[in-house]
């Protein structure tokens, strides 16, 4: 498989009333985090290479079959969506006459992988989005989320980003990932806290390098920034929640 080449044009949190309008399911008043990304991937067989994600991802986090899809069936996520996780050169999904765009149903499944990510660390119940492509501009797509934080909205799509480009590769989420969002929620629940590898190793049963990887992970996304000291002399790293 090929990694496509993803770049964040634009991002934007807060009300945008609209966004109601393409999906009834959110609010007029919900707090939305508006991405634009450009997209360019050559996959020769972009559908089976989706399907093969998706499975993947179903296999990481079975909350993907309670996931809803609205729009064409061929770029939808749940089993049953006219892909094939077939051969190189295998056939593409009927489109009512449009073909397959590989990079729109990438962009969808990173809409999901946001979606679910962001659930397993809020515990929101509900959560809704969008995905759509410009007209005027070939591998140009927005996407919006409903987020209750603009921290969380930033943080779980650079995650999705990260590990939907992951698995056009082969490299599947796994462990690594689940420590992320565990940490992820850890720190959500409870953003005035200072957090270090050796606090959260003694509270999960880690050791401090599994729980240093995952606080840095947080780090390099923008979720977490570590507190400055003048004078350091324990010599540990000490993290906190960002501001947005």
């Amino acid at each position: 498989m090929i990694q496509p080449d993803i770049k964040i044009i634009k991002l934007e949190y807060g009300a945008f009333p609209p966004a109601s309008r393409l999906n009834h399911k959110i609010a007029s008043d919900s707090l939305l985090l508006l991405a634009t990304l450009d997209i360019r991937w050559d996959d020769p067989a972009p559908a089976p290479a989706v399907a093969r994600c998706e499975k993947a991802l179903l296999a990481f986090s079975p909350s993907f079959k309670r996931h809803e899809c609205r729009g064409p069936q061929a770029y939808h996520i749940v089993p049953g969506n006219g892909r094939k996780a077939g051969p190189a050169g295998g056939p593409e999904p009927p489109g009512a006459g449009q073909p397959f765009d590989g990079a729109l149903a990438l962009m969808h499944l990173i809409e999901h992988v946001m979606i679910d990510f962001q659930c397993a660390i809020t515990d929101q119940k509900r959560c809704s989005g969008i995905t759509a492509a410009h007209r005027g501009v070939p591998g140009r797509y927005d996407l919006i989320v409903e987020s209750p934080d603009c921290g969380i909205a930033r943080c779980c799509l650079a995650l999705a980003l990260s590990s939907v480009s992951a698995a056009t590769d082969g490299s599947f989420p796994g462990a690594v990932e689940r420590d992320i969002l565990q940490v992820a929620r850890a720190a959500y629940t409870r953003p005035w806290r200072s957090l270090t590898a050796a606090d959260l190793a003694r509270e999960l049963g880690w050791t401090e390098a599994r729980a240093g990887r995952a606080l840095g992970a947080l780090r390099d996304v923008g979720y977490l920034s570590e507190r400055p000291y003048t004078v350091n002399i324990s010599g540990l790293s000490d993290f906190r929640v960002s501001s947005c």
